[in-house]
């Protein structure tokens, strides 16, 4: 359920306090959850209905990304990799509470009970899409021309990837601007597509 990890107070807030921020450039993706992004801070708490900004641009240039969530409890997160700590009198405690106002999905910016609806949502709604796709996208769509191949392993993984862009541009009108949306989706898509193909 926890475990004591044996930083010193001294060093997790040192380590916190000595966080560069650098100037942002790049366009921040919308909030699915409505929330407003603000700058990381290891002295300031966030907010309920903030979120760290830019923290895709953060993880890539900065060597980690500390901000203070409560008196005793701050977000952490290095390389994509975050973790929540409380700092106690003796040492800090990692921890995994079921009773949470705030999530750290371990790759994502800082949470809330919100967040995880939205992402339950989105799992509705793109394997709804897959299973419109799947009715669909005809088998050996993306194959041009069968008499040119040697096997008939070029159906499957051609007939999927179809199954992907379809299920892909269904969810797009609700979540498309969503950071992440056209690199991650399409293969996700086929991910579901193959488990609802080959077990359901």
């Amino acid at each position: 359920m926890y475990r004591t990890v044996t930083l010193t107070l001294a060093l997790a807030l040192g380590l916190a306090l000595t966080a560069p921020v650098s100037a942002q450039d790049i366009r921040e993706s919308p909030s699915t959850v409505d929330a407003v992004h603000v700058d990381e801070s290891a002295s300031r708490a966030l907010a309920p209905g903030k979120k760290i900004s830019y923290l895709y641009t953060r993880n890539v240039t900065q060597d980690f990304i500390p901000q203070k969530l409560t008196d005793r409890v701050y977000f952490f997160q290095s390389q994509f990799n975050g973790t929540i700590f409380y700092v106690g009198d003796e040492g800090v405690l990692m921890f995994d509470a079921l009773d949470w106002d705030f999530l750290s999905g371990g790759h994502g910016n800082v949470g809330s009970r919100a967040d995880v609806d939205f992402y339950r949502q989105f799992l509705d709604d793109l394997e709804a899409a897959v299973g419109e796709a799947l009715g669909n996208v005809p088998w050996r769509a993306g194959t041009t021309d069968p008499a040119q191949l040697n096997a008939h392993t070029a159906y499957l993984s051609n007939w999927i990837a179809e199954v992907g862009k379809y299920a892909t541009e269904k969810p797009r009108p609700v979540y498309g601007d969503y950071s992440g949306f056209d690199h991650a989706t399409p293969k996700n898509a086929e991910l579901v597509g193959m488990d609802l193909y080959s077990y359901r």
